[in-house]
């Protein structure tokens, strides 16, 4: 990646260079460029009789273009280049003998910010490269050697003297905001440099933009600072009807999002969470505002100088899978930054009920029951966001014994000295929500929001059967899991199938959790209990990876097994026990769609949608991840296996499903419990819970957010 960046950046300074020493050349044309350009290329052009000079002048443009074209060595819009030349591409655009010509635009968007942030004087260079590229397009790859450039660029000049330039030193929507950005920050003397179209702050920067956010907070306190950003900020996007904050993306497909700013609440959340104390009493109320809008101001303009996300959904779309990992990289720093984590406290209460509440009364642990957390985590529920809560109150209400209740509240708290000691940077550890309480005296906890701390008392529950050592925890969690999703269907009159099937062949034996039909749709679901590792919070790729391996993947690799046998016998009898003569039922296929979709327990955020995932299993048919670190090597060997048999089941597959690897996970999706949750509440019965789990397969809209993209479909 270094390589390649190096490579196209010594171009950029070439054309750049080759344009400036070109300038007055460019003025010499004056009124007579047509006459001269024509004479340039007469050997080419060949008069025609009676033609206008209009007409003349576009076979003129049409023929510098396709010299420039010419000029290239590869087309990826060739469609008969073989999948080995297709590699070799690839191979040599790493390595750096080739450019794209996708980097043309990359140039044109540094000469625009060169231009506003340096103030130097590049508006022919912008116009000509973007002229240039507006003429070529995407798919034409170039030798990186500089005779045959200049000879490129010479004719880039040509063709900006003879034809009107599509585009005239504009800037788009995300280029003008990362401007917009940088110059607010500059305020505050920060450092960066400019490459490949892209702002790279220092790491002094990083540090100061933090220190000043984080004296803001301290001034106004974090508590007060945590309820005006609910305030202003978060209850205006609280939709009651659903008890949900839509808190997204908020992308478009031209790219323009207007009057919108992403503020990274997560972000400041995590500070407030530092500082849970009086702030300064020497801020008058107007100082209070003043430093309130600094810090929504600071913190929104850094968001988007860090260049996470842009604003079109065609950069989701159109991710490469070499680019994969960055992209995954990106979106997780993106969404620790900008989208808290959310549940529904109904979801919470079902989830401690149906899955954890068992095990506990099974568990042996006697400080206190389970009936006893439930009622306090059911009461603390109820309570507004930013509440600070007495133990007086809830022993009151409650009627619990008080040494009960402070084991309890124990699990359930951490003292507000030990939060978030270590946050200093966007990527340090952040231990906020770890629990769902914070201790800020004796008898006294600050709840941030039962939306956002709320899934907190399954993470409590969860460490203490964990501390108690309950054998099979995983697996038993897992088998809870599959029967609530189950149960909820049976509450519903949705009608499922399940069960065992080739019981008797080891080679092609499986169990489908859960299989939801349609008249035109076979609907497999496979319940996963591998949640996010900590490492989502850093950003850490690999361990993303990882256990996306252990859980999602895996998941579709088993469906695909279903896939294969379902298409190869058209039907599969699903029997109840992994015995012949125990009941079953019978699932057939009869030509119908076959969608598989991944389930877990916990939210997955940005890779539950359908253009994330569908790309990072058509990534596993081409190639194999590794990490450039030694030591987490291994920590994706057990991704790479599961690659090496989906590649083994995709062989399998019908040769209509296999013409590519899109067409091949074209109909697999993630999902998470809640997700399934809120799509059958939203559900009269299968065919519309189906549409509702599916729909992601076709649409992409702007929120790139599943709760909201479905909520407003149903209802328009």
């Amino acid at each position: 990646m270094e390589t390649e960046s190096k490579n196209i950046m010594a171009i950029y300074n070439l054309y750049k260079t080759f344009i400036t020493n070109c300038l007055s050349n460019i003025l010499e044309y004056g009124e007579n460029f047509n006459e001269k350009l024509i004479a340039k290329y007469a050997a080419q052009l060949k008069h025609q009789a009676s033609e206008t000079s209009f007409a003349r002048n576009n076979r003129l443009k049409n023929l510098i273009a396709d010299r420039m074209k010419s000029l290239s060595v590869y087309n990826l819009n060739d469609e008969t280049l073989t999948d080995a030349q297709r590699h070799e591409i690839a191979v040599m655009e790493k390595s750096g003998d080739i450019v794209s010509s996708l980097n043309f635009r990359v140039m044109a968007r540094q000469l625009q910010i060169e231009k506003r942030l340096q103030r130097k004087e590049f508006t022919k260079h912008i116009k000509i490269i973007e002229n240039m590229w507006a003429h070529i397009g995407n798919g034409y790859y170039f030798r990186n050697d500089e005779t045959k450039l200049v000879q490129l660029f010479e004719c880039a000049i040509d063709l900006f003297c003879v034809s009107s330039p599509l585009s005239w030193d504009r800037v788009d929507d995300e280029t003008y905001n990362l401007i917009k950005a940088i110059k607010y920050l500059e305020r505050y003397n920060i450092e960066y440099k400019i490459t490949l179209g892209k702002v790279i702050l220092s790491d002094n920067s990083h540090a100061q933009i933090y220190s000043r956010l984080e004296s803001l907070v301290k001034g106004i306190g974090g508590i007060d600072t945590l309820r005006k950003l609910f305030s202003k900020e978060l209850e205006p996007r609280y939709k009651k009807e659903v008890d949900r904050y839509f808190i997204h993306r908020n992308k478009s497909l031209t790219g323009k999002t207007k009057d919108f700013r992403r503020v990274p609440y997560n972000y400041l959340i995590n500070i407030c969470g530092k500082f849970l104390n009086n702030g300064l009493v020497t801020l008058t109320k107007l100082g209070v505002e003043s430093s309130y809008n600094e810090i929504i101001d600071l913190s929104s303009y850094y968001l988007t100088a860090l260049q996470l996300q842009g604003n079109s959904v065609y950069e989701d779309m159109f991710v490469t899978y070499e680019k994969l990992p960055e992209y995954i990289y990106n979106n997780i720093v993106f969404e620790n930054l900008y989208i808290p984590v959310q549940y529904k406290p109904d979801f919470v209460l079902e989830i401690l009920k149906k899955i954890y509440g068992p095990l506990f009364r099974a568990s042996g642990i006697s400080e206190f029951n389970f009936d006893q957390y439930y009622r306090v985590t059911s009461m603390l529920l109820e309570y507004k966001h930013c509440s600070v809560i007495n133990f007086e109150d809830i022993r009151g209400k409650l009627g619990i014994n008080r040494k009960i209740l402070r084991n309890i509240l124990g699990e359930i708290s951490k003292n507000k000295d030990s939060v978030n000691n270590d946050y200093v940077q966007i990527l340090t550890p952040s231990n906020l929500f770890e629990k769902p309480l914070i201790k800020i005296s004796k008898d006294t906890y600050f709840m941030i929001s039962p939306h956002f701390s709320g899934y907190s008392f399954c993470n409590a529950i969860h460490q203490m059967l964990r501390k108690a050592r309950v054998p099979n925890l995983d697996r038993d969690i897992g088998d809870s899991i599959e029967n609530y999703v189950k149960d909820s269907l049976d509450s519903r009159h949705i009608p499922y199938k399940s069960g065992h099937y080739s019981i008797t062949n080891p080679e092609e034996k499986g169990q489908c959790d859960v299989v939801l039909e349609t008249a035109t749709k076979v609907v497999f679901l496979e319940i996963k209990k591998r949640s996010l590792p900590d490492e989502f919070k850093l950003g850490d790729d690999i361990e993303v990876l990882r256990s996306l391996g252990d859980g999602m993947i895996d998941a579709q690799k088993q469906m695909l097994c279903h896939r294969v046998y379902l298409q190869k016998n058209n039907f599969m009898k699903l029997y109840q026990e992994q015995k012949e003569n125990s009941p079953h039922m019978v699932l057939e296929w009869n030509g119908r769609q076959i969608v598989s979709i991944s389930m877990c327990l916990p939210d997955y955020g940005f890779l539950t949608n359908k253009t994330t995932s569908a790309k990072l299993l058509e990534s596993l048919i081409f190639v194999t991840y590794h990490a450039t670190d030694p030591a987490k090597e291994r920590a994706l060997d057990k991704l790479n296996k599961r690659r090496d048999k989906i590649a083994q089941l995709v062989g399998e597959l019908r040769a209509e499903d296999k013409k590519d690897a899109r067409t091949v996970f074209f109909d697999t999706l993630f999902r998470s419990i809640q997700q399934f949750m809120f799509a059958l509440e939203m559900s009269s019965g299968v065919e519309e819970l189906v549409d509702y789990l599916t729909r992601g397969i076709y649409l992409v809209d702007s929120s790139l957010d599943f709760y909201s993209s479905l909520y407003f479909e149903i209802k328009r």
